[in-house]
């Protein structure tokens, strides 16, 4: 599995957007009615955006992942960044420039973005936007059509620009 394959999580018996915990022990081996609603359109994904990553200046030493999400809306909130519709986590370190390919729904995405993740990070609000299509200050829109592929989706990341937690 993986983050975008995630299509429900339970979230108890409210209309809560966050999970929730089940308790099963040996007094209580066996849970009822834990219900999970399938949202399909998370993992139905039929068309494709592709691209490349170039990297300028030095790399963080203490740089652990990257996060490339495509969003239709930049996240304004912690709850708006888990929700990660479409993202891929497997972007090499520490090179010049990568590739990527990443099977999206079709439609308007106006955020393309390239997060940072430093060994020290503990919440997603402390994710570092290093790259962004059409630049940080200027993103770009792109629309993806339906069954096909968008490509030269390239997105350029310079780390001497970038300040960076415990810097």
């Amino acid at each position: 599995w993986n983050l975008t394959g995630l299509i429900g999580i339970y979230t108890g018996n409210s209309s809560s957007f966050f999970p929730d915990s089940v308790i099963i022990n040996k007094k209580n081996p066996i849970i009822d009615d834990i219900n999970i609603y399938a949202n399909w359109d998370r993992v139905s994904k039929t068309s494709v955006i592709s691209g490349r990553i170039t990297y300028e200046g030095e790399w963080p030493q203490d740089t652990q992942i990257l996060l490339l999400a495509v969003y239709r809306v930049k996240p304004t909130s912690e709850f708006q960044l888990i929700a990660f519709e479409n993202v891929d986590y497997t972007q090499p370190l520490f090179v010049d420039e990568s590739s990527y390919r990443l099977a999206v729904n079709s439609g308007v995405y106006n955020h393309i973005v390239l997060y940072w993740v430093g060994k020290n990070i503990k919440n997603l609000t402390d994710l570092v936007e290093v790259g962004v299509h059409g630049g940080i200050a200027t993103p770009a829109s792109v629309d993806i059509p339906d069954d096909g592929e968008l490509e030269n989706i390239d997105i350029h990341v310079n780390f001497n620009e970038i300040d960076f937690p415990g810097e």
